[in-house]
């Protein structure tokens, strides 16, 4: 009897490192992604958080090889401490983007254990984008460029958490079931486009535009995947609404930034970008198998390059260039290896989320035109998500 009391009584103090884990996921990016900006900043909470984070996954004692897919991320953040000693003023840099790195192995050491716990951490990031975007329609103030900014918050990260959220929003959204069942995310969806709209940048409205009609014409091609008449049809239908629309309400959009950003009115910025560039890409060739070191551009040019590309290239080289896009050329030969094999399988389901994943993995290629990444703890987060995903899409695979 003692000993059964004995072991009831443990179970009290037993710690359900799982939900601890979710809980320190959930603060960070709830943190990270709106409240900082909301409301205030608390120093040293994302470290703090980060730490947790990798601790809790240490304490899952999962084997080494099951991080295959994160070897890059280790490998460029070693390179980047490593450049970082032939330039004093990009260790700094260097350690911020370790900082970023380390709470993405609790997010993906969760996300990958199952579908389930996927699903937790995109609805936690699509809730925090959503709480971005109403704060943002709600207390956003009007900037120079005429649009909306939330405190000190940048646009381009403004747009690019949107995005991200948008993009979680989507995948959960079961095709399988019917359009009032999905009523929330529909919603939260909608939300998010009308933030993405008034933060005004060009780039981040594009993406979004891109992921919308990448959504529907994917989901088009599942659904009818041989009735190419109906495919035809529906897209035609499409876009005569829109024209529709656009003909008819042409001066109430007008009345956005955005449209008149998109359409040359409004080109504020554009100069700077184009001389940011060009300093990056000098010191490019200056040493172009390391580059200059992390915050090259901004040192020289007072401001980061606009371009992830260019970047990458000015401050870490041939070589940290490589690291990062061959990563996501990776992840995207992973994904459509997997969009084969559930096409095989003839499991349609996952041909279309497989194919979603897919054009966001290439819509942040082609955002990075416009944008740096590197110095973001989001873009590590997309990475860790697309990881998540592709992990337990080959564990299904092998079971």
């Amino acid at each position: 009897m003692d000993c059964i009391m004995n072991s009831n009584q443990r179970k009290w103090y037993v710690i359900p490192r799982d939900a601890v884990l979710f809980t320190t996921i959930c603060i960070y990016i709830l943190y990270m992604m709106w409240f900082q900006y909301a409301f205030f900043e608390i120093g040293g909470i994302l470290t703090v958080l980060g730490c947790m984070t990798l601790m809790l996954s240490i304490f899952e004692r999962q084997s080494i090889a099951s991080y295959s897919l994160m070897y890059p991320l280790l490998g460029f953040g070693l390179y980047l401490i490593l450049i970082s000693l032939f330039n004093n003023y990009s260790m700094s840099y260097a350690i911020t983007i370790i900082k970023y790195l380390v709470p993405v192995f609790g997010i993906y050491t969760y996300a990958r254990k199952s579908q389930i716990h996927f699903d937790r951490i995109a609805r936690l990031i699509f809730l925090s984008g959503i709480l971005l975007a109403i704060s943002l329609i709600r207390n956003g103030h009007l900037t120079a460029e005429g649009a909306l900014k939330l405190n000190n918050m940048n646009t381009n990260l403004t747009s690019n958490f949107l995005s991200l959220a948008l993009t979680m929003g989507l995948l959960l959204i079961d095709i399988n079931r019917k359009i009032k069942v999905n009523t929330l995310e529909i919603l939260g969806c909608m939300v998010l486009c009308y933030g993405q709209i008034i933060c005004a940048s060009r780039r981040g409205f594009i993406i979004t535009l891109f992921l919308v009609v990448a959504y529907v014409f994917i989901l088009l091609g599942t659904v009818y995947k041989r009735k190419h008449s109906i495919k035809i049809l529906v897209a035609i239908g499409i876009i005569c609404i829109l024209a529709y629309v656009f003909i008819n309400y042409e001066s109430l959009f007008q009345s956005f930034s955005i449209f008149q950003r998109l359409s040359g009115i409004n080109t504020t910025g554009d100069l700077g970008r184009m001389r940011y560039q060009k300093t990056a890409v000098d010191l490019f060739l200056d040493n172009f198998i390391i580059g200059k070191g992390l915050g090259a551009v901004e040192q020289v040019a007072g401001y980061y390059s606009h371009s992830f590309y260019l970047e990458l290239l000015g401050c870490t080289g041939i070589i940290g260039f490589i690291i990062i896009i061959g990563l996501m050329f990776s992840l995207l030969s992973k994904l459509n290896y997997i969009r084969k094999q559930a096409k095989y399988d003839n499991s349609m389901d996952r041909v279309f989320y497989t194919s979603y994943m897919i054009a966001f993995v290439l819509s942040i290629l082609v955002s990075g035109i416009a944008m740096v990444y590197i110095y973001e703890s989001y873009f590590y987060i997309m990475l860790a998500m697309v990881m998540s995903y592709l992990s337990i899409n080959n564990d299904s695979n092998q079971n």
